[in-house]
């Protein structure tokens, strides 16, 4: 499925490490810690107002 995408991954291998997230501004209180990544697009949405 890649090779018909086009698409090239840097790494095969995965981890479900939490990963670290600052940020400065409105609603950086949101991003100071580490959280799982999947967490961090609900994160910028709801700084964002968008949820």
């Amino acid at each position: 499925m890649n090779n018909k995408a086009g698409i090239d991954w840097s790494t095969y291998s995965h981890t479900d490490v939490p990963v670290p997230v600052f940020a400065i501004g409105q609603g950086q209180e949101l991003f100071n810690g580490y959280y799982d990544n999947t967490d961090v697009a609900k994160k910028i949405m709801h700084a964002g107002k968008l949820m």
